[in-house]
């Protein structure tokens, strides 16, 4: 419950965050690249 917290949550929840940041960044390099074709 409340005040119940776990280094290894913190570690996975970083990881996921960090991830999901990566696969954002990729994904507008590529919309990003078509975009500018289509202008």
């Amino acid at each position: 419950g409340v005040g119940d917290f776990s280094p290894l949550m913190l570690g996975i929840s970083t990881i996921i965050i960090f991830v999901i940041f990566m696969i954002g960044l990729v994904i507008f390099n590529k919309v990003e690249k078509t975009f500018m074709d289509t202008v």
